[in-house]
């Protein structure tokens, strides 16, 4: 009678040992004692790995939260004080840049008093123009320089808002973090109806909501 063979399978293989008769051979006792020990590992792997696996699958799960950036701006220790005096400097250049537009009609009115052609009409002409041009390209610099500040100031103050974002994000793992609006709808306000239909975000839990901590968290990177 061919010999009986018994398969057990375990998590990590297929393991087989042959009867003789009643008894196993001092050999076959021997391997059955390591197959024995390779099952018993086998099984006490496989509850292991699935618990490692699960512990895997939780920490692939991306951590996400929102955060109220145009909130965060207006508590910032610096940004809107300085916003606030370069809108000054603003304001006080277009009243000045008024004032010499008026100036300069005035000028040009004078040219009424010359007879057109003359020398002293050609003069003042040229010189109407020259100063014009001046003003100009005067004015034209005075506001490319108040823009670069504001951009400038703008710059700055995201840079510490994205620095006080990752320092309190990185300790605490969160992964992505995305712009939202806390603002609610004003009916009869189109602009605040529009932002949030435009919005990126519909539905969030509050314990999500950031922008708190992060202003919090701000004036340890302002400088």
């Amino acid at each position: 009678m061919p010999e009986p063979n018994y398969l057990m399978t375990g998590c990590l293989g297929v393991y087989q040992w042959t009867v003789h008769g009643n008894h196993f051979s001092s050999r076959q006792q021997g391997v059955l004692k390591v197959t024995m020990k390779q099952m018993i590992i086998g099984f006490i792997a496989c509850p292991a790995l699935a618990l490692f696996l699960g512990l895997s699958s939780a920490n692939a799960q991306t951590r996400v939260s929102v955060i109220d950036v145009g909130e965060v701006f207006k508590s910032h220790p610096t940004f809107p004080d300085e916003l606030k005096a370069l809108k000054g400097e603003a304001e006080q250049f277009k009243q000045a840049s008024l004032q010499l537009r008026q100036q300069m009609m005035k000028k040009a009115e004078v040219l009424q008093q010359y007879k057109p052609g003359s020398n002293e009409f050609k003069q003042a002409e040229s010189d109407l123009a020259k100063e014009s041009a001046a003003l100009e390209v005067e004015q034209r610099n005075q506001m490319r320089t108040l823009m670069e500040r504001e951009a400038k100031l703008h710059f700055q103050a995201y840079q510490q808002v994205e620095s006080a974002i990752s320092s309190y994000c990185e300790p605490r793992e969160i992964q992505l973090v995305l712009r939202h609006n806390s603002v609610e709808m004003k009916q009869g306000d189109s602009g605040s109806i529009m932002r949030k239909v435009n919005g990126s975000i519909v539905f969030y839990q509050p314990s999500r909501d950031i922008t708190a901590a992060v202003i919090a968290e701000l004036p340890k990177v302002v400088r």
